[in-house]
């Protein structure tokens, strides 16, 4: 956000004008007055935008924020729960649209006429929100009861939290459950069963549960197989995450690993090329669809993924200069240098890594 503020002597520096940019100045001047509202109150994280973004929708001053266009509408590859943000980082569109659903909703307010001032990509899904919460009543988050202490509790108490009927309370016990290969049964037991919800926000969240592990389990690697499956793209995505994360990438994953690389849908694409950058000798069936794939970004010119399959392919490749030559010179010799160019990249990134 433009301008500065300094917590020792409480001063607010603006860098934009009133009369030139009002609702970017306007935005400024609420996200530095609601800092030092935190500050005041010695919030240990005030520095960070994202927890000043949820004070403003907390005491009443979210909207001018939302007019500011911080957001583009992009899923990242990686991850469709996330959002690539412009300028960085504030609150998505989601997390803002369900901040301002809470605020209406502990206030009691099961419609709120003030949300018609903000723009209508957060304005509906903020009323979808709030109508669930008015709806189900159900949501962790609850001021009145104190909830920040239980945030603190032991895995006993968080194991209780998971069990709940509750879909706000299974995510964030999910969250908050530390599950390892030798955790207590009744732990291992309540993940195998979150990883066969029906509910995909509580699945996505045991899924990553699963994946955050230190060492693989048995029973876990064979639902996130499961899950490999799954219609839901996300889902998909997760497992082959949280497979990868274990160290769990065998032939049958890498057989979902491929045909990932033939996905229309980038942050699965994404996913198969983690699983398959898990494992440092492929088998050739690997080959025509990481070829495939990997023209495909180079004729949109998607450089992130360029240098993502330029990585892959030197560790896979005894030779990865003559690999892409043998690919790209006869038939797409115009995409040659650009792949050369990444490789370079590839390599230079790697002796810096070597040198710290």
């Amino acid at each position: 956000m433009p301008g500065e503020y300094d917590p020792e002597t409480r001063q607010i520096t603006l860098t934009t004008q009133l009369s030139d940019e009002p609702v970017l100045t306007a935005a400024a001047v609420v996200h530095h007055v609601v800092r030092d509202l935190l500050c005041q109150q010695k919030f240990e994280f005030h520095h960070l935008p994202e927890f000043v973004d949820l004070a403003a929708v907390g005491v009443g001053l979210g909207v001018p924020l939302s007019q500011v266009n911080l957001v583009n509408e992009k899923g990242l590859f990686w991850d469709t729960t996330e959002w690539e943000t412009f300028p960085r980082p504030f609150l998505d569109q989601q997390d803002l649209a369900y901040a301002f659903a809470l605020s209406a909703w502990v206030r009691g307010e099961t419609a709120s006429s003030w949300l018609d001032a903000v723009p209508a990509v957060i304005k509906k899904p903020a009323q979808k929100s709030l109508k669930y919460l008015t709806k189900q009543n159900d949501s962790f988050f609850c001021p009145q009861e104190g909830k920040a202490e239980k945030l603190q509790q032991d895995q006993n108490a968080w194991l209780e939290t998971v069990a709940q009927n509750s879909i706000s309370g299974q995510i964030i016990g999910l969250r908050y459950l530390q599950v390892t290969s030798d955790s207590d049964t009744r732990q291992l037991s309540a993940l195998l069963d979150k990883l066969r919800s029906d509910n995909p926000a509580v699945l996505l969240n045991a899924v990553n549960t699963a994946g955050a592990m230190k060492k693989a389990n048995g029973a876990v690697v064979d639902e996130l197989n499961l899950l490999l499956e799954n219609r839901n793209d996300q889902i998909r995505a997760k497992a082959m995450f949280a497979l990868a994360r274990l160290a769990a990438v065998d032939e049958g994953v890498i057989k979902f690993a491929i045909k990932m690389l033939e996905s229309h849908s980038k942050f699965v694409i994404y996913a198969g090329l983690l699983g398959l950058s898990s494992v440092s000798d492929v088998p050739s069936s690997v080959y025509p669809a990481a070829n495939r794939a990997f023209i495909r970004s180079l004729q949109i010119c998607d450089y992130e993924f360029i240098g993502l399959f330029v990585s892959a392919f030197q560790q896979w490749v005894d030779d990865p200069e003559l690999y892409l030559k043998n690919l790209l010179q006869e038939d797409s010799p115009e995409y040659f240098e650009i792949a050369m160019e990444a490789l370079t990249s590839a390599r230079e990134r790697l002796v810096e890594l070597g040198a710290e």
